[in-house]
């Protein structure tokens, strides 16, 4: 949900993917609630401290490093390096999965 005031540079999908999270280590299942081009979120038992770089590899698309934003109650916002995503294409899978109705709905 957008707070009071936020612009969004990308347009936000609430899908319903599954996805891991790899930190410390360690992979962690997850559930992706919503994604743009820039950052997701996604819900997780892990709770790595917001500023840490992760990687998540969201199903059907690249393996990308992604940095903690902040701690939702049912999981984790993370920003995506924008390097990653233009150089995978990220914002061309998400529009190829939209086209594909694979996204519930935008937000």
């Amino acid at each position: 949900m957008a707070r009071s005031g936020e612009q969004r540079a990308h347009r936000r999908y609430a899908v319903s993917m599954e996805a891991n999270v790899f930190h410390d280590g360690t992979k962690h299942f997850c559930h992706v609630m919503d994604i743009s081009a820039g950052g997701a979120a996604l819900s997780t038992t892990a709770r790595p401290a917001p500023g840490t770089i992760i990687e998540v590899e969201i199903d059907g698309m690249a393996k990308i490093h992604a940095r903690v934003q902040r701690h939702l109650v049912e999981g984790i916002a993370v920003a995506f390096d924008p390097q990653e995503t233009s150089q995978d294409g990220v914002g061309d899978q998400l529009d190829y999965m939209r086209d594909q109705r694979q996204f519930l709905q935008p937000n």
